[in-house]
C-alpha cells in the first residue's frame, strides 16, 4: 500500500455517489477523514475474495477489474469494473468475520485507492447526506440486482443481454468496454452463436449501435433498459 495520492486519483474518488451534493470543498476534506491509500495490482492479481478481503470503500483509479463468483480467471463474470467505479460498499455495515462473495481480478495495471471501514462508516453515520447517499446506492443496485435476477432467469437472449451490457463500464468515448465473447457467453449461459444473434437483434432494434472500430454503444433513448 502508498499513500501518496495524486490529484487525478483524489479528483476520480470526489465524484463517486457517496459524495453527491456535497460542496466541493468539503469532499476531499471527507477523504482524508477515511485515511485513503493506495493498492496497486499487476493484471490477474486478486484484488478481493473470500479468502483475502480489507474491510472498506474501495475505488478503482486507474485500470480495470473483472468481478467473478469463482476463483478461475475464466469464470462467469458478474460485473466489470472501470475508472471511477466502487467496490465494497455493500460489505461496509456487515457483521465482522461476514465474508465478502466475490473475487475481484485486475485486467491490467490496476490502481485502486481504499477508504478504511471504521472511518468511512462513522463518516457516513455522522453525516445525514453521505447516510441518504449511501441508502440510495444501495437501493438502487437492489432494484437492479431484482430485475437482472428476473431478465436472467425467464427473459430472453436478448433481454438478459441487454441487462448485462448496461451493467457494462464504458470508457472515455462512451463505448462499452466488453469482456472477450467466451465469457460474456458463459455470464448468460449461453453459446457464442446465440450471443452474436443477440447482438444483431439488439443493434436492430435501436438498443446498441458500433462505431466506426466496432466497439459497442448503449444508445442513448436505451438506457431504460426496456426492450
Amino acid at each position: 500500500m502508498q499513500n501518496k495520492i495524486s490529484d487525478e486519483y483524489l479528483s476520480i474518488a470526489s465524484k463517486i455517489f457517496l459524495f453527491d451534493g456535497i460542496p466541493e470543498s468539503e469532499r476531499l476534506k471527507n477523504i482524508y477523514e477515511c485515511s485513503p491509500c493506495l493498492r496497486l495490482f499487476k493484471s490477474g492479481d486478486l484484488i478481493s475474495s473470500p479468502n483475502e478481503y480489507i474491510r472498506g470503500l474501495q475505488i478503482i483509479v486507474s485500470g480495470k477489474a473483472i468481478v467473478t463468483g469463482e476463483f478461475e480467471e475464466n469464470s462467469t463474470i458478474l460485473r466489470m469494473l472501470a475508472k471511477g467505479d466502487v467496490f465494497g460498499a455493500a460489505a461496509l455495515f456487515c457483521s465482522e468475520g461476514a465474508e465478502y462473495i466475490s473475487y475481484i481480478r485486475a485486467k491490467g495495471k490496476t490502481v485502486v485507492l481504499l477508504l478504511g471501514a471504521d472511518k468511512i462508516e462513522s463518516l457516513i453515520t455522522g453525516n445525514s447526506k453521505l447516510a441518504e447517499n449511501y441508502i440510495k446506492f444501495l437501493s438502487g443496485r437492489i432494484r437492479y440486482l431484482n430485475k437482472r435476477i428476473s431478465v436472467v432467469t425467464a427473459g430472453t437472449a436478448e433481454q438478459r443481454l441487454s441487462c448485462i451490457l448496461l451493467e457494462m463500464p464504458r470508457d472515455s468515448d462512451g463505448c462499452l468496454i466488453v469482456p472477450s465473447m467466451t465469457q460474456l457467453a458463459s455470464s448468460l449461459n449461453l453459446g457464442r452463436a446465440s450471443v452474436y444473434r443477440a447482438l444483431q437483434m439488439l443493434e436492430g432494434s435501436g438498443f446498441i449501435k458500433r462505431n466506426k472500430e466496432g466497439k459497442i454503444i448503449i444508445c442513448d433513448n436505451a438506457e431504460s433498459g426496456e426492450l
